[in-house]
């Protein structure tokens, strides 16, 4: 579908209130082999707005856009590129049998598992410095995680390093079903 200016402001306005909004941004980057990415979310009691652009090998995607509304009872996923989007129920109800049927979705098989290939160590260090970031305390964790080859693994090893300050705060959306009643 392509996006409606009219739909767009509907959805949008609520998140950009002035700057006494009790709501919370939060960017977050994503570097690796010389790629970075940012990832935007606004978060507020009932809603939630996540802004991104997917990245493969050397090539960036779309701007996307996803809007979860609790008050609404509904989830969008925008293509902010193409003026595309998808719009369906929230919380996302499961597929019926004869969906999944209809659309030619079998359930996997659970099978049992073999001999593992794979060992991933994660080690997590809170330094001890703390900040104070926006009126909370932040405190600086350096999370190292591992992933190493067993026999018969087709995997190569690999560690990533995760340096950052980190918040305690709810970014749970939450939704009243009195609030998804009147429309």
């Amino acid at each position: 579908m392509r996006i409606s200016p009219v739909l767009f402001l509907t959805l949008g306005i609520p998140l950009l209130h002035g700057s006494n909004a009790s709501g919370l941004k939060m960017t977050v980057r994503h570097t690796s082999e010389g790629m970075s990415s940012d990832q935007s979310f606004y978060i507020e009691k009932d809603r939630r707005r996540a802004e991104y652009r997917n990245w493969i090998g050397v090539h960036y995607g779309p701007q996307l856009a996803s809007i979860t509304r609790c008050d609404l009872g509904q989830m969008f996923e925008l293509n902010l590129d193409s003026g595309e989007y998808v719009a369906s129920s929230y919380p996302p109800k499961p597929l019926s049998k004869e969906e999944r049927e209809a659309r030619g979705l079998k359930v996997p098989e659970l099978v049992e598992s073999g001999k593992p290939t794979l060992r991933i160590e994660i080690t997590t260090v809170d330094t001890g410095e703390r900040k104070e970031f926006f009126g909370h305390t932040a405190r600086h964790i350096i999370t190292t995680r591992k992933q190493i080859p067993l026999e018969g693994s087709r995997s190569d090893a690999q560690q990533t390093v995760t340096d950052g300050w980190y918040i305690d705060v709810d970014t749970t959306v939450k939704s009243s079903p009195l609030s998804r009643l009147v429309r």
